[in-house]
């Protein structure tokens, strides 16, 4: 009888991140914040890399806050076991893919340094000037949506955000004033995005 071989996990993450109905949470997703790491002068490890590689590998709609991270890291669990990675390493690896939820809270979480740096990367464009490219990108990954549940969704999420103490934590800044300045970058373009959502009233009222 043949063993099936096991799954490749570069082509499996490949073949997730590329589906098509993944707009944003895609390869160009991963490939950025790894751009973004070399940028930004992160000294990443192996570990974190993988962190990064498999955080959105599992990505369904209308889930439970942090089901969709829990099973990413079980599917990394699977493909780096495969790979012969030892538990160690698979143990932490999964610890920052769920950690990458964490963020989402409405509380800021106690993560440490290495979870900090793989949560910033993945946060990262929300202060950035390509932020608005990538709200596009994600309106059009949730087109199942209808404007107004888009709006109230994407208003609870930046709400929520803006109450936080801090985003993302001073650790992952080369400095108080990379820190400040990204966070008030995220203000602008939560304000922009905002205008932007609650104007759309006045064009189809045709004010």
């Amino acid at each position: 009888m043949n063993t099936p071989l096991p799954v490749d996990p570069l082509y499996a993450m490949f073949t997730s991140y590329t589906s098509k109905f993944r707009q944003y949470h895609n390869i160009n997703h991963i490939a950025e914040a790894l751009m973004n790491a070399q940028k930004l002068k992160k000294d990443l490890d192996l570990a974190q890399v993988h962190a990064i590689m498999f955080h959105d590998i599992v990505y369904d709609f209308g889930v439970p806050a942090g089901q969709n991270e829990r099973k990413s890291a079980e599917e990394a669990a699977k493909y780096l076991k495969e790979m012969g990675y030892p538990d160690e390493h698979v143990e932490d690896v999964c610890s920052m893919i769920e950690a990458t939820a964490k963020v989402l809270g409405p509380e800021v979480p106690d993560l440490s340094v290495r979870e900090w740096t793989v949560c910033g990367l993945d946060l990262y464009p929300l202060g950035t000037t390509e932020a608005a490219k990538h709200a596009v990108s994600l309106r059009q990954e949730m087109s199942h949506l209808d404007f107004s549940a888009w709006r109230t969704g994407r208003e609870k999420f930046f709400l929520m955000m803006l109450s936080k103490k801090y985003i993302i934590d001073g650790s992952f800044f080369l400095s108080k004033a990379d820190y400040e300045r990204w966070h008030n970058m995220v203000k602008t373009n939560i304000y922009s995005e905002l205008a932007d959502l609650f104007s759309r009233d006045e064009e189809l009222l045709g004010m």
